[in-house]
């Protein structure tokens, strides 16, 4: 099996500004690209962008987002993401890219 990168993006509380990193891909399990998560579908975030803290690496798919093959999750516990200010902020959601999800049994 090939190992690819996974991309993680921010959503942000304000809704307009998101970060974006390249983190190795961990493990087997993932889904496909081209497959369509249905809302509600449980997913383990395999990983997160160095300035997000996951207080939980679990969450379910709200939908998808308007770039290719990213969905938004709603993640079980807020992660805390960390400004280069040093302020943090709690987020709820995180646009996350498909190679970096796992599903979870029903």
């Amino acid at each position: 099996m090939q190992k690819r990168a996974g991309r993680s993006r921010v959503r942000k509380a304000s809704g307009d500004t998101f970060a974006k990193s390249n983190l190795p891909d961990e493990g087997e399990g993932g889904v496909s690209r081209g497959e369509a998560l249905a809302p509600g579908r449980r997913v383990r975030l395999r990983s997160a962008s160095h300035v997000i803290e996951l207080r939980s690496s679990t969450g379910q798919v709200v939908r998808p987002d308007t770039s290719f093959d990213y969905y938004f999750i709603h993640l079980d516990h807020p992660a805390l993401y960390h400004h280069a200010d040093g302020r943090l902020e709690e987020l709820d959601e995180i646009a996350e890219d498909i190679d970096n999800l796992d599903l979870l049994p029903d």
